[in-house]
């Protein structure tokens, strides 16, 4: 299960610092369904969603990021 999201995890980052933004957030998602406890999954969902101007979503997957990892 680790493995499979930090997989997602790097791939997603990959995507997103080439500015793959949509990509990176289903890496990311996909990450979370496997390893919904992932703090960091959740706050680089929310560094992807926030990219693409959707800032309420950005700040639910930072509180959860934050709730699980304070």
């Amino acid at each position: 299960m680790a493995r499979a999201s930090a997989m997602r995890r790097n791939l997603g980052n990959w995507l997103r610092i080439h500015q793959r933004f949509e990509e990176s957030e289903q890496q990311f998602r996909m990450g979370l369904e496997v390893d919904p406890e992932n703090a960091q999954l959740h706050f680089d969902l929310g560094r992807s969603v926030h990219a693409q101007g959707r800032a309420a979503e950005a700040i639910e997957a930072y509180r959860a990021a934050a709730a699980l990892d304070p």
